[in-house]
């Protein structure tokens, strides 16, 4: 089949207590915003927690990303479903990917994103067998 693959296999690292994303198809940009503690939820210091502590991440195609610890318990984290990402000051890694602040970076109109996660038991939850 014609167009971007993952090709082989390739061994991924223990994933206990941490986020192993893939990104197949495409480069993008994953933002990672800071979790707003409920009482802060639609005031005017959620969004100013939200500014002062979010940061992105650019992620080349082929990318493996892991993320643990605080970025893991602290944050949100996602990629946009925009047809571009703007690159700014935030993007953390953008100059060693070779991105210049300002420049866009297009996404393919495909992403395909392989995820694991450890999500622990949460307190009163529903077990499927129960559904």
């Amino acid at each position: 089949m014609p167009g971007p693959r993952l090709l082989g296999r390739e061994p991924l690292p223990p994933w206990l207590g941490a986020v192993v994303d893939r990104l197949v198809a495409t480069d993008a940009v994953m933002r990672f915003a800071p979790r707003v503690p409920s009482e802060l939820v639609g005031t005017s210091s959620q969004s100013h927690l939200e500014a002062a502590k979010s940061f992105d991440a650019g992620l080349a195609r082929r990318s493996l990303v892991v993320f643990s610890d605080e970025a893991y318990t602290s944050a949100l984290h996602d990629v946009a479903a925009v047809g571009e990402h703007r690159v700014t000051a935030k993007c953390l890694n953008a100059a060693s990917l070779g991105w210049a602040e300002g420049s866009l970076i297009p996404r393919a109109p495909l992403r395909v994103s392989l995820t694991m996660r450890h999500v622990p038991a949460v307190k009163g939850a529903t077990s499927p067998k129960a559904l």
